[in-house]
């Protein structure tokens, strides 16, 4: 959970900035801590998501037994991470190519 809010504080930073470092440690810390405790409350909801509706979600048949709170947190920190790579990637798309995908 640390390093997949330790990231998704940077690619925000970068979006929502335009740079690559921090103002301070203290602005750093800051981003990673409400980055981290957003990780873990969204993890949670996730657990609580995928618990209640497991079949559903995963197809899972009854005689499987549910998954863990941490397999959850680590398939969610994975999606996470993903996501946070494909937003980064974006974000640093050349702007010549944009053009193509127009048409």
């Amino acid at each position: 959970m640390a390093f997949t809010a330790l990231v998704l504080a940077y690619v925000r930073n970068y979006v929502q900035y335009h740079r690559y470092s921090f103002v301070s440690v203290w602005e750093f810390l800051g981003f990673w801590f409400v980055h981290y405790v957003a990780v873990g409350l969204v993890g949670a909801v996730f657990y609580a998501l995928l618990q209640s509706m497991e079949n559903l979600v995963l197809g899972r048949a009854d005689d499987r037994p549910p998954p863990s709170m941490d397999q959850a947190i680590v398939h969610f920190c994975t999606a996470i991470l993903l996501a946070s790579l494909a937003i980064f990637l974006i974000a640093h798309w050349p702007a010549g190519y944009s053009e193509g995908l127009d048409e």
